[in-house]
């Protein structure tokens, strides 16, 4: 599919933003990583790393080319995202889970500050760039907190296995990486700022739990 918008746009000198995931890098370690960060050997999400390679090589062609990576927890108060799939799946098992001690992190970002920087890289980026799509990065054991006040359940660890039965194996792989991303590229070179007027995700869960049904954990 890249490669069909890049012949189509080659010589132009137009706009195209391609989008992987801050996921394609792995386990970071406690340090923030940047968008040329590698990714973990053998990770499954590195496989994306080809596509950003093609939208960087458009830049090549004559084309305004850059890559937005949202973060694993890309939320808001609708309900059908991936907050809502946390509130509903401590719903079903009266519990919050996180995967073992809670203290490794991930990435997360609000809805409407992800599109405010596909905005911006449209606006603003320069050719062959990747940007972290990141508001902020998040310990597990924060997020499950946050689920079982809002909900009134206790919180508990479980094993990879024993979230994947819950969240599905895929999700579960995500939020038990030690997963650590820097968003200072897009706020220097774009001027992007998160969560300055959005709900952080704690919020956005106590908005969730008010509501007296969530239909799709998984």
């Amino acid at each position: 599919m890249a490669q069909a918008f890049i012949e189509a746009l080659a010589g132009t000198g137009k706009p195209l933003i391609g989008t992987t995931a801050t996921g394609v890098v792995g386990n970071t370690g406690p340090v923030p990583a940047g968008e040329d960060h590698p990714s973990e050997p053998g990770h499954p999400g590195a496989l994306r790393r080809e596509s950003e390679g093609d939208y960087l090589a458009a830049a090549q062609r004559g084309i305004r080319s850059a890559v937005v990576r949202p973060s694993i927890l890309t939320h808001s108060d609708a309900p059908h995202g991936v907050a809502s799939r946390l509130v509903s799946a401590a719903r079903q098992h009266g519990a919050a889970l996180h995967i073992g001690a809670g203290e490794n992190q991930v990435t997360c970002v609000h809805v409407d500050d992800l599109a405010e920087l596909y905005v911006l890289a449209l606006e603003k980026a320069p050719p062959g760039r990747i940007y972290n799509g990141n508001g902020a990065n998040v310990a597990t054991g924060d997020v499950a907190r946050w689920v079982g006040r809002a909900l009134k359940v206790p919180v508990a660890s479980a094993t990879r296995e024993q979230a994947g039965a819950l969240w599905g194996p895929f999700f579960a792989m995500l939020l038990a990486l030690d997963h650590r991303m820097s968003n200072e590229r897009a706020r220097s070179e774009l001027g992007w700022q998160p969560y300055r007027t959005t709900n952080s995700l704690e919020d956005d869960i106590a908005r969730l739990a008010l509501e007296p049904r969530d239909e799709h954990p998984r």
